[in-house]
């Protein structure tokens, strides 16, 4: 034994560093998964690496419990074994469907033009019609298509571009061969309208808003960014 890190067995430590950089790194690596807690201190902290112990992230202990994603074979399976199932379900109902993969041009305020492609409409009666987007990954739920702006856009371009009703508007879960369905009011798609009006207006002033979220665990520039100084604790000089 020699007090070292290293002397706990399944544990390697591996380290680089660069003298004239002033710069240096080193790896802990376990032999099987495990719990770990890290303690920041210098004015340089990795902190994307940090970001990686969080359990959100830890994607390692998701293929322990999923160990299909590993095997393309199985995963492919059960792919076709979900397509199966739609393909029962739709069949015993099938849907009287009007367009699929529609191409659109959708004119909004602020001489801004939305592009975008539905991926079925289906007639209702009339001119009444359900727009339907299908999810592969994970399913959406009611709430999610209540405040989807995408559900929103696709109404406004069915609505002024395809000049039909949106009557009803569907996320379409293959996951789980499950459909929620939505609707929108006048108000809904004003503000929806008004959504992309103010994305553009901070666009062409080249002005964009952090949104501190999932995504700042993988960013270089925590460090220097505003929005991510609530998450910083300094800490006094120990002496």
């Amino acid at each position: 034994m020699n007090n070292l890190l290293t002397d706990i067995a399944g544990v390697r430590v591996g380290h680089a560093d660069d003298a004239e950089l002033a710069s240096g790194v080193t790896a802990v690596i376990f032999d099987r998964p495990a719990v770990a807690a890290m303690d920041v201190r210098g004015g340089g902290p990795g902190t994307r690496e940090g970001a990686l112990l969080d359990l959100v992230n830890t994607v390692e202990s998701q293929l322990y419990e999923n160990p299909e994603w590993l095997d393309p074979h199985r995963y492919a399976a059960q792919g076709l074994e979900k397509l199966g199932e739609f393909h029962k379900t739709y069949s015993a109902a099938p849907a009287d469907v009007m367009m699929q993969e529609k191409r659109f041009e959708l004119p909004m305020e602020k001489d801004v033009t939305v592009l975008g492609r539905i991926d079925q409409v289906n007639r209702i009666s009339g001119d009444e019609v359900e727009v339907v987007d299908y999810k592969t990954g994970r399913p959406k739920s009611q709430k999610d298509a209540d405040t989807s702006l995408q559900l929103s856009l696709y109404a406004l371009a069915a609505r002024d571009v395809l000049e039909l009703t949106p009557a009803r508007l569907t996320f379409y879960n293959l996951t789980t061969n499950e459909a929620v369905s939505s609707q929108r009011d006048e108000k809904a798609l004003s503000k929806a309208r008004e959504i992309v009006a103010t994305t553009a207006d901070l666009i062409r002033t080249g002005e964009y808003p952090a949104k501190p979220g999932f995504v700042c665990g993988f960013c270089d520039f925590q460090a220097l960014c505003p929005a991510h100084e609530q998450f910083v604790t300094i800490r006094p000089t120990i002496k």
